[in-house]
């Protein structure tokens, strides 16, 4: 199993958090939850690297508050 298909199995608990929290990352930047939902939502069109990005973000936003 390649480092992708691990990373990818891991995407729907990361999806639910996401989707709970659209409207936060709405007031942030649309950009910002575009982004976030492309990858979660279509890691074939991604690189491991991107959704490993995504991830680590969506965990310290969680674990973390975000001053805008």
């Amino acid at each position: 199993m390649t480092l992708k298909e691990k990373v990818v199995k891991q995407i729907p608990k990361y999806l639910k958090s996401f989707n709970e929290d659209i409207d936060y990352y709405n007031s942030i930047d649309e950009r910002l939850s575009d982004y976030i939902d492309e990858n979660l939502s279509n890691p074939e069109s991604h690189n491991v690297y991107e959704i490993l990005g995504v991830i680590r973000f969506l965990k310290l936003s969680n674990k973390y508050s975000f001053n805008i």
